[in-house]
């Protein structure tokens, strides 16, 4: 028995250093972060205590919401009218939504939880690093062309989003007791000015508008509200009049000159509305979205596999039904986000508006970064909750 109880809190522990990596891999590689988010989920199943691990998702509504959602493209794949290998891939993209239930108890200490935000920070930071390095020309890597601009590892879109929620991260510690908050002051100023001074993500700069706002909300109730916008609006004044790259990206969003980008998403969401109007209820299926698409574009239209907005793709796939299981999802998420601890709940509530504002523009549980951060901080922050009601429960068990 006490070999077993060894063992079993041997690969507690590697399950829980896997996770802490994935956090760190998030950032910047695809590759490691397959690799240690799926250790971290085999370690955390292959570790046991499986009566305890299913009482802490039974009594979490967040993952079940999750896991229902993730049934939707398992369901989705019986009436799909895309192929089954297009379907079957589609599926496979929404894999990682399981790893939330293995996930969780992970990060039921708080400890834990500050490794992983302290590891997805500290990656972001040598991401703006070398990004420095890039910009300024000090050493020349053939391999740092692919994304162009100042991107390190990944495209400016997913960059800039990386960016944002390390910015309010920084936020957090700046406004901390921490000592060494001048340290994060210094590091919020270097990667605020690679976001808003470098970087080409229009997606980022939004996300980190909003999150500001909802920093200075949190921080100071209602009456944050009229500082976090008056801040926001010094800020975007700042940028448009003194950074070229920031000015050019939104200019593009000016009705009169529409850059190609935004015109296309135009036409993918006007399209996308096509397809749920014919089909409203359940949608078309698991991956039929771009087998769909074809059908009620123009001949001059660009084909598109999403419609840069996770709304709409989850309603062409899943109508009505899978749109209320998403809203459902988010909303509880923000309703269940005010029993957390106070730090994590900040954390909770930035991730949720993070990837909520950002959907409006991009399919973000779709793509590989943002997807794997929604399943990561999902499971990171509702673990407190599990771990508190798992707590009341035994708590009025003994008192009665």
């Amino acid at each position: 028995m006490m070999k077993q109880n060894k063992r079993t809190t041997q690969l507690e522990l590697w399950a829980k250093c896997s996770a802490i990596m994935f956090a760190f891999a998030i950032p910047i590689s695809t590759a490691l972060m397959s690799v240690f988010g799926i250790a971290a989920g085999v370690l955390s199943l292959a570790s046991g205590n499986y009566a305890k691990k299913f009482k802490l998702t039974l009594n979490n509504r967040v993952v079940l919401l999750a896991l229902l959602f993730f049934a939707l493209f398992v369901v989705g794949i019986v009436y799909s009218t895309a192929s089954f290998p297009n379907a079957l891939y589609v599926l496979k993209k929404h894999l990682k939504l399981l790893l939330i239930p293995f996930l969780l108890p992970l990060f039921t200490e708080e400890k834990w939880r500050k490794y992983a935000v302290n590891a997805f920070l500290a990656a972001v930071m040598l991401a703006v690093f070398l990004s420095y390095v890039k910009y300024f020309q000090i050493v020349h890597i053939k391999y740092w062309e692919k994304w162009g601009g100042v991107s390190m590892f990944y495209s400016h879109i997913q960059y800039s989003f990386s960016l944002a929620i390390a910015g309010y991260f920084l936020m957090q510690k700046v406004f901390s007791r921490n000592k060494y908050r001048w340290l994060y002051a210094i590091a919020l100023a270097l990667l605020g000015f690679n976001l808003l001074f470098l970087c080409a993500g229009r997606s980022g700069y939004v996300i980190f508008y909003v999150l500001l706002i909802l920093f200075c909300w949190q921080k100071l109730s209602w009456k944050g509200l009229p500082l976090g916008c008056l801040i926001v609006a010094i800020l975007f004044a700042s940028s448009f009049n003194f950074s070229p790259v920031f000015k050019t990206r939104t200019d593009l969003l000016n009705p009169s000159s529409l850059g190609i980008s935004a015109k296309e998403r135009i036409t993918f969401w006007i399209n996308s509305l096509k397809i749920i109007k014919k089909h409203p209820i359940i949608g078309t299926g698991t991956g039929s979205f771009e087998n769909e698409y074809i059908k009620v574009r123009t001949a001059s239209q660009p084909i598109t596999a999403n419609p840069h907005n996770e709304y709409l793709y989850v309603a062409v796939q899943f109508g009505i039904v899978g749109l209320l299981v998403l809203l459902l999802l988010l909303y509880f998420q923000w309703r269940d986000s005010f029993n957390l601890p106070a730090n994590t709940r900040m954390i909770a509530q930035a991730m949720l508006v993070a990837i909520a504002v950002g959907s409006l523009f991009n399919s973000w549980l779709l793509d590989n970064l943002e997807s794997n951060f929604f399943v990561l901080f999902t499971a990171l922050c509702f673990a407190a909750l599990s771990m508190r009601s798992q707590t009341e429960t035994a708590d009025e068990t003994e008192q009665s």
